[in-house]
């Protein structure tokens, strides 16, 4: 019964909070994309606007690797891992859970249009808005140090974040408060 516990068990459990945070991360990346791509079709499909000059997010990155090394995990970057571009496995020296990721998941990018656009997440302060769209080097960033985030980068968190900024870029300047909310309800509607 101990080796089942120390050898099958505790690999088993150590894995629970690295797969939640992949998985997070993962559903994060899809909805920033979803929103993205229907706010470029709700937009005529002309070039999205992007975030004022004074809408900046300064701080150190928070990649893919750092969320899972913070859960406890090995990350090792490696080509063609699955399908699903990641591995979760028990590393073989020691008990340490290990994560094989593909390159592409430690750069997320999506294309909308032919125009390809990367998500960035770092740990800005907290004044600073939560999602900011760059023209420059066509960046997504997502702001870790935004209070709308506190209790951590949901899907939920960063889509709303992420409606409300595409939306309110959208919105024609004489746009009423009823049409800003309609578009939010809408790019919600797509993830």
């Amino acid at each position: 019964m101990e080796f089942k516990t120390s050898r099958v068990q505790a690999p088993q459990r150590a894995k629970v909070p690295v797969r939640r945070a992949l998985q997070e991360h993962l559903e994060v990346l899809a909805a920033v994309e979803a929103i993205v791509s229907h706010a470029h079709k709700m937009n005529d499909g002309t070039e999205l606007p992007v975030s004022g000059p004074n809408k900046t997010v300064r701080g150190p990155a928070l990649s893919l690797a750092d969320i899972l090394t913070e859960a406890g995990a090995r990350v090792i970057r490696q080509d063609e891992v699955s399908r699903k571009g990641y591995e979760i496995r028990t590393g073989q020296a020691d008990s340490k859970i290990e994560v094989l990721l593909e390159p592409d998941l430690l750069d997320p990018r999506f294309t909308v249009d032919g125009k390809s656009y990367s998500i960035q997440i770092v740990r800005g302060n907290a004044a600073s808005p939560p999602i900011v769209l760059k023209e420059r080097r066509s960046r997504v960033i997502i702001n870790a140090g935004h209070p709308s985030f506190a209790t951590g980068l949901t899907r939920s968190r960063v889509a709303g974040c992420v409606a409300l900024e595409m939306a309110s870029l959208i919105n024609t300047p004489s746009g009423s408060a009823d049409s800003l909310y309609e578009l939010v309800q809408s790019l919600l509607a797509t993830y």
